[in-house]
């Protein structure tokens, strides 16, 4: 879970900091994506997370960069990587163990079309970051409020989030403790970011200064 998740943030790393649009940087992006999905499924999440950033720097231009070619390029790669080891060898077997292991606990909400599991997972979610990590409520909060008057930095962050937290209400069945490590680090840089926004402000500047 600690290299899916190492992949998938540098993947964001890579296309949020791909301001000249370079095609080589978006192509292991894509890869990273991938890579993370080979090393476990639940990844899912930061290859349509990275999909949803490319859709909100471009708008429905996103189709006609180069940048983003590059990470679909990026992501077959990765994907003939995935067949080539685990399904080409022996796809039937392949079919069968993920039949016999994963079809009774792993099946992703979305597509059970089930409502109540949907809103079983969402709440799921919402208790183990309010037991482990509650303080990010804030940062969700607060970013939600500065996301019209703040830096671009400040929307991405809480796009990058948003879209994590929907994937993993919608694919992730199986809500772990562990698995927090996926949506955590992100709303942690929400948190973060929130708070150097709050100690930039003048009105914070002012109170500090009249409680010297």
């Amino acid at each position: 879970d600690i290299i899916a998740t190492v992949l998938g943030y540098l993947g964001f790393a890579l296309i949020l900091s791909n301001k000249s649009e370079k095609v080589w940087q978006s192509t292991i992006a894509g890869l990273c994506a991938a890579l993370a999905f080979e090393v476990h499924p639940y990844t899912a999440i930061f290859a349509s997370t990275m999909v949803v950033l490319f859709i909100y720097k471009y708008k429905l231009d996103f189709f006609r960069k180069k940048d983003f070619w590059g990470f679909v390029a990026g992501g077959m790669i990765g994907g003939i990587i995935f067949l080539s080891l685990h399904v080409l060898p022996n796809p039937r077997t392949y079919f069968q163990l993920q039949q016999l292991m994963f079809s009774n606990t792993h099946i992703p909400p979305i597509l059970t079309g089930n409502l109540a599991i949907i809103s079983k997972a969402f709440i799921d979610m919402l208790i183990v970051i309010s037991k482990l990590n509650p303080l990010v409520f804030i940062g969700i909060l607060a970013g939600m409020k500065l996301i019209r008057s703040r830096p671009s930095y400040i929307n991405q962050l809480v796009i990058l989030n948003a879209s994590l937290l929907l994937g993993f209400i919608l694919l992730v069945r199986n809500h772990d403790a562990y698995y927090i490590i996926y949506y955590t680090p992100g709303l942690s840089l929400l948190l973060a970011a929130v708070l150097l926004e709050f100690l930039k402000s003048p009105t914070k500047s002012q109170f500090i200064y009249r409680t010297r």
